[in-house]
């Protein structure tokens, strides 16, 4: 794998779940392992140590904090954070380009909201 192709180039919301697109391919977070969706992000104020990457393409990788413990982050642009918290307790942080445009396109995938899918903001 060369280097930024595991970084997010951009986001989108299907039937089958929230996508995140990357040149190494995407990943899927189905709606069924999310519990909520909120923007804007209540980062953590403890310490936050994580193996990540920083380049063109964004910031991605796997995180820690004590308040969060693991979370998987891919930004392309930090002011517009979306945390999606799962329902094994884990978050997945995401910058779409438009987080209002995205909270909307959530509330308005009938899966999500079927499947109890908490969007706040």
């Amino acid at each position: 794998m060369r280097r930024g192709d595991a970084g997010p180039t951009g986001f989108a919301v299907t039937s089958t779940g929230i996508r995140v697109l990357r040149p190494v391919g995407p990943l899927e977070i189905p709606w069924e392992a999310l519990r909520s969706v909120d923007f804007p992000v209540a980062w953590p104020r403890s310490f936050v140590w994580g193996l990540f990457r920083a380049d063109f393409f964004g910031s991605y990788g796997a995180y820690w904090s004590r308040a969060w413990g693991r979370f998987d982050l891919y930004l392309t642009h930090q002011a517009n954070s979306v945390a999606l918290l799962k329902r094994d307790g884990r978050r997945v942080v995401i910058s779409p380009g438009d987080p209002h445009a995205f909270l909307e396109a959530v509330r308005a995938t009938p899966e999500a909201a079927g499947g109890g899918v908490t969007v706040r903001g």
